[in-house]
């Protein structure tokens, strides 16, 4: 592939990674998230299936509810270096509770549940960007961060499903709450199309908040 050459976003920015790193180790990409309990997770998966049966969309049934954090794309070798990083990161951090209200979309491919009061989830992805960017892991260009906090329900939508559902389900009722009280490591070998599918491995690392309020002190 000519980098110099090519005119679509998805494969400049496959380069820039590429030129990033320059080396013979493997390359993964990475997704940090917030993991539901088992019980939210069920709830959420019959919504997904509902979904995916009204409109035929694959993505949402085969998608796992999570909220993303913080997206990354590293050499194999420093997957050993960040891990010990998480659990530092994580053994810091209070459980906070989130609130689910309702749904919206992302014009035009992507239905979604609302989070609520999301300053504790905003304050924790800055703290969590910053606490990598000073061990670097964080490098130019080698990361993606998830400003827009949800949770997914169906996405790579066609503009006809989009338009088929999104005003049934901006006046749909949804509210739930759950404890957030972990972040999990997701990983898949890096490839410029590896956003049009969701074959994140297998193997998943969980590192449990276990910071204490000071009240509690």
């Amino acid at each position: 592939m000519n980098c110099n050459q090519s005119s679509h976003k998805v494969a400049k920015n496959y380069c820039l990674i590429m030129n990033l790193f320059q080396t013979e180790d493997k390359i993964n990409e990475y997704l940090i998230i917030i993991s539901p309990p088992a019980e939210t997770k069920e709830q959420i998966r019959q919504i997904k299936n509902e979904f995916a049966l009204k409109t035929n969309s694959k993505h949402a049934a085969e998608s796992v509810a999570h909220i993303s954090v913080l997206g990354l794309i590293l050499e194999s070798s420093r997957e050993e270096k960040l891990k010990p990083f998480l659990k530092e990161f994580c053994a810091a951090q209070v459980p906070f509770s989130i609130y689910m209200k309702n749904y919206n979309g992302f014009p035009s491919h992507t239905i979604f549940i609302s989070i609520l009061e999301i300053d504790n989830i905003v304050k924790m992805m800055n703290n969590l960007f910053m606490f990598l960017k000073k061990n670097q892991i964080i490098l130019k260009k080698n990361y993606q961060r998830h400003t827009l906090t949800h949770i997914s329900i169906a996405r790579l939508l066609t503009k006809d499903q989009y338009s088929k559902v999104i005003t049934e389900y901006q006046n749909k009722p949804f509210t739930g709450m759950f404890i957030a009280n972990n972040l999990t490591l997701l990983k898949r070998p890096y490839d410029r199309n590896s956003y049009n599918n969701y074959r994140w491995d297998k193997d998943k690392y969980k590192f449990t908040f276990s910071g204490k309020n000071s009240s509690n002190s």
